[in-house]
């Protein structure tokens, strides 16, 4: 996109993977963003399963870890609960550890490491069938959060100074911050406003819902779906969303075409 303007269209760029050429593409002006692919951005957090947060209500933010942790009893080590960190070797890995040590968990859990983003997902899994407890970090929207029912511990706002010191593997003095969202954009050529006005005018509407998505990518994962799959599968059951991104006459004609 950066040095031939192609393709047209990228419906999902996470800015953040890819910042230095988004900057120089947004300098060259070759490029523009459309819209913001996800409603919330691209989310990063500690999570718990639903049941777990149904059965204690005082279990609502991070700050309740410490005085809950008996609820995260690890087996192994039942003087302890049991944290599920960031897979090794992850931008998330050294942020989520800082986190810890800024919340002073290690009196009260242990961090354990799965080894990689698989076996994350798949200890997740097993938590929830057994209704076994879990908290650790996670991203969203995937398939996982929508699947196993993943809620986000409450966290304060995002404060860009303490965050940088999250970031960092010799941070002195971590402190407690959210995460900020992540831009996820709809980016496009800025050729596309004048050769597809129509087109650009759909983009610059077309966003979805974090919890929308998540739910998407659960239902594509339990069925197996192919893309085309799970777009006729968004289509049919979310049309509150899609119609907002299209003038009505063209809804009407979407909802009459064969599936």
């Amino acid at each position: 996109m950066l040095t031939r303007s192609q393709p047209d269209i990228a419906p999902e760029l996470w800015v953040s993977t890819a910042q230095s050429v988004w900057d120089q593409m947004i300098a060259k002006g070759n490029v523009y963003k459309a819209s913001n692919t996800y409603t919330e951005g691209g989310i990063e957090g500690w999570w718990v399963p639903d049941y777990m947060v149904e059965a204690n209500p005082k279990l609502k933010s991070l700050t309740d870890l410490a005085a809950n942790w008996k609820d995260f009893a690890d087996p192994s080590n039942p003087e302890k609960g049991r944290f599920y960190g960031c897979p090794p070797g992850w931008g998330c890995e050294i942020i989520s550890d800082n986190l810890f040590k800024a919340l002073d968990l290690g009196k009260t859990f242990e961090v354990f490491s799965t080894g990689s983003g698989e076996n994350l997902k798949a200890s997740i899994a097993r938590a929830v069938a057994a209704r076994q407890p879990f908290v650790g970090w996670y991203w969203g929207p995937t398939e996982v959060i929508g699947k196993y029912k993943l809620v986000r511990l409450d966290m304060p706002a995002y404060d860009p100074v303490k965050f940088k010191c999250l970031t960092q593997t010799d941070c002195a003095n971590p402190e407690v911050t959210g995460w900020a969202p992540r831009e996820v954009a709809v980016a496009a050529t800025t050729r596309l406003r004048t050769d597809a006005p129509d087109v650009a005018t759909f983009l610059s509407k077309m966003t979805v819902p974090n919890n929308d998505m998540n739910a998407i990518l659960a239902w594509a994962d339990d069925a197996s779906a192919s893309p085309e799959e799970t777009a006729q599968h968004f289509f049919q059951t979310y049309p509150q969303v899609w119609k907002t991104w299209v003038p009505a006459d063209v809804a009407q004609r979407v909802e009459a075409s064969p599936i």
